[in-house]
């Protein structure tokens, strides 16, 4: 029962040391960042070792011991920072860095599979910037309710790009439920903050993966009139990403932005029309007879007077 017991142990023993050391080599430093240089060659930045003086030394056992290491002295890029340069070569070799006679690392197993190239790294500065649109313009709709006039207004996105070119696109509110998509936001953000080179290429690594993995995942929609519009349930002031695709001649140009939505809503109400009835004092006309009367017995007093006033003159010449 011992020895059975005994076997067991071993056995487990020597599993978990397999594992280990199969953890140990296909790991990656996170404060290592790598970069490929030329075809085949690639340089290591240390995080928090950029404008250090360091030693570094590259062997092809991890048990070689310190004393017999070849170091070489940290060389610089074009920018001044310190780096490790290593060739296809020395792929699964180890890595020993020493500082101020203090070893930093020892026997770091040396994996290129995770690398950035210039071409990577200013594409991720280019997004946003690949579809030229303009988000500052709105549009407003009115409708009739009641005694009310009704208008919504709400932003929209337009395309100042290439014209007569197909276009497709793809909105996603930014919540919780659509962590890929905050995600990008939030890498969205940091792509104009200054960054160390160290910085550049984790956050292109971080992006390719998850660029593609949006990209392949999106619900194309054709764009009409080179226009966007927000979701109608839309509130004011929600954030969306907004993916675009431009398609011309063959090639496919994939593009974000961030869309805060813009919602103002107003009713004015209707004038009542009121019809007033007035009535108009219509000038003294002719067309009475009684007027006709009164006229004429004024008249016959009038002559009657003058006839009078006549003969009371002759009387007095006489």
């Amino acid at each position: 029962m011992k020895k059975i017991s005994s076997k067991i142990l071993m056995f487990l023993v020597t599993v978990m040391i397999i594992l280990g050391l199969n953890t140990s080599v296909n790991a990656t430093a996170e404060d290592m960042a790598v970069l490929e240089s030329t075809k085949g060659n690639y340089l290591i930045y240390l995080d928090g070792h950029l404008n250090d003086n360091y030693y570094y030394a590259i062997e092809k056992s991890a048990n070689v011991l310190e004393e017999d290491l070849n170091w070489i002295t940290a060389k610089e890029d074009t920018n001044g920072n310190k780096v490790i340069e290593i060739t296809s070569e020395q792929e699964n070799s180890y890595l020993w860095v020493k500082q101020n006679d203090n070893i930093i690392k020892k026997a770091e197993p040396i994996k290129i599979s995770k690398v950035s190239t210039k071409t990577e790294i200013n594409e991720v500065k280019t997004l946003t910037n690949r579809i030229k649109v303009d988000a500052t313009q709105t549009i407003t709709e009115e409708t009739r309710e009641e005694n009310a006039i009704k208008k919504v207004t709400q932003g929209i996105l337009k395309i100042t790009d290439d014209a007569n070119v197909k276009y497709s696109y793809d909105v996603v509110i930014l919540n919780n439920e659509n962590k890929k998509c905050q995600e990008l936001n939030n890498l969205m953000n940091k792509i104009n903050k200054d960054m160390n080179m160290f910085e550049t290429i984790k956050l292109s690594q971080e992006y390719e993966v998850l660029w593609n993995d949006i990209i392949a995942n999106a619900k194309w929609k054709d764009v009409t009139n080179s226009t966007v519009t927000q979701p109608v349930d839309a509130e004011n002031g929600t954030q969306y990403v907004v993916l675009l695709k431009k398609e011309l001649n063959g090639t496919t140009t994939y593009d974000a932005q961030v869309l805060t939505s813009k919602k103002e809503t107003s009713k004015d109400g209707l004038k009542e029309v009121v019809k007033k009835e007035t009535k108009s004092n219509l000038p003294v006309t002719f067309d009475n007879p009684i007027l006709f009367v009164i006229l004429g017995i004024t008249i016959v007093a009038i002559i009657i007077i003058a006839l009078r006033i006549r003969k009371i003159s002759k009387k007095n010449e006489k």
